[in-house]
């Protein structure tokens, strides 16, 4: 078993039998395929913070420290690649309570909201007791060159566990049923 370290969390990576390796944090854990490697680790790109990327692709993060201002990641799945972002926002205005835990999908024990832009496409899951579109979610996108990788990223989506006693300060009360 090797040991990557994610800034300040440990990430316990294993190949399974299934050839799946696992990465573990203190806040939550999820399956990748271990023929992927990890491209990059935490770090803040505020509003957001970046928890981890993994992929058979290139992944860089655009941003610009003196500036205080990120773009567009710089991403290349070209031949086939895919890379999985998974990343939360960290900062920014209060989100009002609505009471939105409607999912559009689920995906293993996750009920989440999808967008789709071209081959990239994002999931949402809340965080444990938080509704959609709060800080503290996790958004994990899959950049694609094509649909071929897409059953991978979803089994990423599918495998991701909040650990249990993980509170996320979700700013809204808890209103699910």
């Amino acid at each position: 078993m090797g040991l990557t370290y994610w800034a300040s969390q440990r990430i316990l990576s294993g190949e399974s039998a299934e050839g799946l390796a696992t990465a573990q944090t203190t806040e939550f854990s999820f399956e990748y395929p271990a023929s992927w490697s990890v491209l990059s680790g935490p770090e803040e790109a505020l509003p957001f913070r970046i928890d981890g990327v993994v992929g058979t692709g290139q992944w860089h993060l655009n941003c610009s420290p003196a500036a205080g201002a990120c773009g567009t990641d710089n991403v290349d799945v070209t031949d086939g690649h895919v890379v999985v972002k998974l990343y939360r926002l960290i900062n920014g205005p209060p989100q009002p309570c609505r009471g939105d835990f409607g999912a559009d999908q689920t995906f293993g024990a996750n009920a989440v909201r999808v967008t789709t832009r071209g081959s990239t496409v994002t999931w949402e899951i809340p965080a444990p007791g938080a509704e959609f579109g709060q800080i503290g979610n996790e958004l994990i996108t899959g950049y694609m060159s094509g649909d071929t990788q897409l059953g991978a990223v979803e089994g990423v989506v599918s495998s991701f566990h909040w650990n249990p006693g993980f509170h996320a300060d979700p700013g809204c009360p808890t209103l699910q049923h």
